[in-house]
């Protein structure tokens, strides 16, 4: 298991599902535990793209703002590209490594997902 795998633990939702908009969700990374929002959902069924956008409600890691989206787009079949811009706001002085972490874990953590679901 990479160390990035194992950055993050214990998450749950607060509020609300995958589906649902609004949604509250929260996770621990590093001794803090992070709440994060789904605020935005869109399937377009017609062209094979989904559209997920969720925000930090709260400072914490010294990360001061973060939102999210992710998008998957239907290629051909059962090929489908994915895509995730992240805006961030991190305090002054403050590494990117640990969000380089987190990012990598969230990263293999949809992998894993979407590797279950073939």
């Amino acid at each position: 298991m990479s160390r990035s795998s194992r950055l993050t633990s214990d998450f749950k939702w607060l509020s609300g599902a995958p589906d649902k908009v609004p949604s509250t969700f929260q996770f621990d990374v590093a001794g803090a535990t992070l709440k994060e929002e789904i605020y935005e959902r869109t399937a377009e069924e017609g062209v094979g793209r989904y559209r997920l956008r969720y925000r930090a409600l709260e400072p914490a890691l010294g990360v001061l703002a973060y939102d999210a989206v992710f998008e998957l787009q239907r290629v051909t079949g059962a090929c489908t590209a994915f895509s995730a811009t992240r805006e961030v706001r991190l305090a002054a002085g403050t590494s990117p490594n640990m969000l380089a972490g987190i990012i990598g874990s969230e990263t293999q953590c949809l992998k894993k997902h979407f590797a279950r679901k073939q």
